[in-house]
């Protein structure tokens, strides 16, 4: 369904706002890691905050004016999980930066409480929407047993990355992302398997973004040699296309899926 060309306008400079400022903190957090610039953590995560504060407003707009056919109910369940969501990721990121600026002394596993939280509902958002993706009218299984497949192996990736950030030793670190490669490995394999590629080259392209950021933070703590930035690369060129294909969405004089 399209949407009102003004309305259509915000949608757009709203996601060209948000991925702004990832881009923004992806360029901090770079510099400061090749010791260009001297700064704080918690300013450094600053811009990361703004799309945290964005997608909430975003998603209800996409409700209340593109999807008005929605049950109230769903509606506001899914909006619940967004303000809960981002809500603990903001905290989440708060609290990381200000224990890597020494500006609070607690230990990695109560900083972590937020992010449990914020996999608590995303085990509420699968819960909530599997039953209908696994319906024999959507036969949308595959994508259902991967939301759970993430969940697990996020799961175990923070347990053990806990594991390792309190003790502050970083030996073998690459098995704090085997449970995510694993899962990261059978998606790959389904996606080939089922034939997507023709219809998914943006999910081909998230998957293989995951794998090599997880691959090059690995390598940046078991090899010194190795700067701490060079980890940053695929997540700085997946942004910037992003950001770019926001930026020219807001010219294009076409309708606008909300959902896109």
């Amino acid at each position: 369904m399209h949407v009102d060309t003004r309305l259509e306008r915000w949608l757009k400079a709203l996601k060209f706002i948000g991925w702004a400022g990832v881009v923004a903190s992806t360029i901090l957090a770079a510099l400061y890691l090749e010791e260009v610039i001297s700064i704080w953590w918690s300013i450094i995560v600053l811009p990361l905050l703004i799309p945290l504060i964005i997608f909430p407003i975003y998603l209800s707009l996409n409700f209340t004016y593109s999807q008005p056919q929605m049950n109230t109910t769903s509606e506001w369940i899914l909006m619940l999980l967004a303000y809960n969501g981002t809500a603990s990721l903001r905290i989440f990121l708060i609290l990381s930066s200000f224990l890597l600026d020494e500006l609070i002394d607690t230990p990695w596993t109560v900083v972590f409480i937020p992010f449990w939280y914020l996999l608590f509902i995303y085990l509420a958002f699968c819960i909530y929407i599997c039953p209908g993706l696994t319906h024999k009218d959507v036969n949308m299984k595959i994508e259902a047993f991967l939301l759970f497949g993430y969940l697990c192996g996020t799961s175990v990736s923070g347990f053990l990355f806990l594991f390792y950030a309190d003790q502050w030793d970083y030996k073998n670190f690459y098995f704090v992302f085997i449970p995510l490669w694993v899962v990261c490995g059978i998606h790959l394999f389904l996606f080939f398997n089922e034939n997507r590629f023709s219809n998914n080259q943006e999910e081909l392209v998230l998957l293989g973004f995951l794998v090599s950021f997880t691959i090059l933070i690995t390598l940046c703590v078991e090899i010194s040699e190795i700067p701490p930035s060079v980890a940053i690369v695929p997540l700085f060129l997946l942004e910037i296309v992003f950001f770019i294909s926001e930026f020219l969405k807001i010219f294009e004089p076409k309708g606008y899926s909300a959902l896109e």
